[in-house]
């Protein structure tokens, strides 16, 4: 029985090694989403100051 229990066990983790696979694909794609959120604040950013140095030096 024991052998019997081990073998199951070694299936088991057997079919839970390819499932953090398709868990990691997204965590994968995670930094480009990080990536384009500090894009977006930089662009951001950028306006804002040129707003402020425009509006700044006009007056």
């Amino acid at each position: 029985m024991k052998p019997k229990i081990k073998s199951a066990l070694i299936e088991e983790d057997n079919m839970s090694a390819p499932s953090p696979g398709p868990a990691k694909s997204p965590a994968s794609l995670k930094p480009w989403n990080y990536i384009y959120l500090l894009v977006l604040v930089f662009a951001v950013t950028i306006i804002s100051t040129l707003n402020f140095f425009s509006a700044y030096f006009s007056s």
